[in-house]
């Protein structure tokens, strides 16, 4: 492992934010699946693939764009971080969450604070935490020069061992649901690791501009999900994980690979663009509108399991509520006070 060089510059990525609203739209895709239908699950194949690698991508691009190679890391500048993500993560997080429950479920303010999965608003809390202990790990390590050049690695070490505890403790106590802490442990290596790619980014990019890796990347990628359709067993965890990996490595090749579409020059690159940087509002908003008790559709897509119409019919759904969702956004943000709390908005 290299010392890391404050002289070194990350090169800004152009498609960035179009992938980011891709994996919006795969999160959406997932929750209408899940919400809208009577089996109240991944009722499709492509359900069932894209919930391989969505989360781990979001979480990958998220630790991605988060890393920096240098900056001021004094503790008050860190302070500032610390309460610009609580503004934007938490307290519109706690506010529209809550709303949501007392309009739209029987459940009251106690039993969102105390479930893991926060009606379905667990990611941002998942995620301010994350950022917490990138910013920790980094204020211990930076006044040290040996273990602020390798504070990747401690990051790293931290990741495997949560991921380990989470496959060994019963992570289920009010305290623990409180700070969804089961998805901390679940998933933050993959944020680790999209950090990883982001101070190696010309490695990393090697690695998808080579075909010989990529077609590696994707033959295992279908053996895993062929494993994980067919076959129960005790590790199928890792290979699980395996395929959350592989899955995100394709999707950000193929966004690197036609990143000319996704140019703010081209009017889908503009749209996936926008979408990328609306990601919160969606994501706290489109709850809302999800279709709820589509039984004739849910029975329509089981009885035919054509992959191409499933598709076509829940991606559909998808796309109306993500404009549903950026229409109540742009008239949430016609109030600068309200859009500061309710979407986090600087």
């Amino acid at each position: 492992m290299q010392p890391i060089s404050s002289t070194i510059k990350k090169p800004r990525i152009q498609y960035i934010d179009a992938l980011r609203g891709f994996t919006m739209l795969l999160v959406v895709f997932a929750h209408i699946e899940t919400f809208s239908f009577e089996s109240g699950g991944m009722t499709t194949f492509l359900g069932r693939t894209f919930q391989l690698f969505r989360m781990p991508l979001f979480f990958f691009i998220s630790g991605f764009i988060a890393y920096k190679l240098d900056g001021d890391w004094s503790l008050s500048q860190c302070w500032n971080l610390v309460k610009k993500k609580l503004r934007v993560q938490l307290i519109s997080t706690l506010i529209i969450g809550t709303l949501f429950v007392y309009v739209c479920t029987d459940g009251t303010f106690l039993d969102f604070l105390c479930s893991s999965s926060k009606y379905g608003y667990w990611f941002t809390i998942v995620l301010l935490e994350m950022f917490l202990i990138y910013y920790l790990v980094r204020v211990l390590c930076i006044r040290n020069k040996i273990l602020n050049n390798y504070h990747l690695v401690i990051l790293l070490l931290l990741s495997i061992l949560l991921l380990l505890l989470y496959r060994i403790l019963p992570l289920d106590s009010t305290v623990a649901n409180i700070f969804s802490t089961n998805a901390i442990f679940k998933y933050f290596h993959y944020f680790v690791i999209g950090m990883f790619a982001s101070r190696y980014v010309g490695k990393f990019f090697d690695i998808l501009d080579n075909g010989v890796w990529m077609a590696s990347v994707l033959s295992v990628f279908i053996i895993c999900l062929y494993v994980i359709n067919y076959f129960n067993f005790p590790g199928q965890f890792i290979v699980i994980c395996g395929a959350g990996y592989c899955g995100l490595v394709i999707v950000f090749a193929f966004f690197r690979r036609y990143q000319v579409i996704f140019d703010s020059e081209k009017h889908i690159g503009r749209v996936f663009q926008f979408i990328g940087k609306r990601t919160l509002d969606i994501y706290l908003l489109h709850y809302f509108l999800i279709p709820k008790g589509l039984k004739s559709l849910d029975g329509l897509l089981v009885e035919i399991s054509n992959p191409l119409l499933e598709f076509t019919i829940v991606i559909l759904l998808s796309i109306l509520v993500v404009v549903g969702c950026l229409l109540i956004s742009s008239v949430i943000r016609i109030s600068s006070v309200a859009s500061r709390y309710l979407l986090g908005t600087n």
